[in-house]
């Protein structure tokens, strides 16, 4: 919340605050455990200020110990169908996708990127078509697959923290 607002791009692009720092610090406080007192009014003013449809979720905020769990909250058995052709991992909107050649440059967090980039120049050539999902802050952040995978490789990609909200990329 605190990221999207006027004062966070103030600070941040005026050098006086360094994202990077303030990012990690966020995410610490975001696994911290807080006083239910403390907890649950800002969890009630995130949900209210993003407009987050709690009739989805089973999640009891007065039993929220931290901001990651509530972010990362389950969902109500029945309240996601499948009534499609495309299977989401997760609640976002798609800011781009379309098939897959080895001239295409895909832009992500606002900078550009050829696939070779992407997968670190491993083989990509399974893929026939791709699409970039933004996750915005009221979307739900737990993930899900169609089939079982179990993951064998993390990379971090270093550079700068560039904001994903679809009108700040364009």
């Amino acid at each position: 919340m605190l990221k999207e607002s006027g004062l966070f791009r103030f600070l941040t692009h005026n050098k006086l605050l360094n994202p990077v720092k303030f990012s990690s610090w966020m995410g610490r406080m975001a696994a911290r455990k807080m006083p239910h007192f403390l907890l649950t009014p800002l969890l009630k003013l995130y949900i209210h200020h993003y407009n987050i449809d709690m009739s989805q979720f089973d999640l009891d905020l007065g039993k929220v110990k931290t901001f990651n769990e509530f972010f990362t909250r389950k969902l109500k058995p029945g309240s996601r169908t499948f009534a499609g052709k495309l299977l989401s991992p997760a609640d976002s909107i798609i800011t781009d996708f379309g098939a897959v050649n080895e001239d295409i440059i895909l832009e992500v967090k606002g900078m550009e990127c050829s696939l070779n980039e992407l997968f670190f120049g491993n083989d990509h050539c399974s893929f026939n078509s791709f699409a970039v999902f933004y996750l915005s802050p009221a979307d739900y952040h737990r993930f899900h697959a169609p089939f079982d995978f179990e993951i064998e490789k993390i990379a971090y990609v270093p550079g700068k923290l560039h904001s994903v909200k679809p009108k700040k990329t364009r």
